[in-house]
């Protein structure tokens, strides 16, 4: 667990997102999803006499920075 002073309330109330130097229910904050990542991937080729076709299709789904 990490804490750390990112949020504030100013003097009506309001959140205002500047550190107020107390660590309260207001600094909570989502940093990582636990969730795993979908991967996925293709790949073919063809060819006919001397010319061939290949590829390869990549991708990934559910990454959270």
């Amino acid at each position: 667990m990490k804490l750390l002073d990112i949020n504030g309330r100013d003097a009506s109330g309001q959140l205002t997102g500047l550190p107020d130097g107390k660590i309260t229910a207001d600094d909570r904050t989502i940093l990582a999803t636990h969730s795993r990542s979908t991967r996925s991937g293709k790949t073919a080729s063809s060819g006919w006499r001397a010319f061939s076709v290949n590829y390869l299709l990549r991708g990934v789904q559910g990454v959270k920075s």
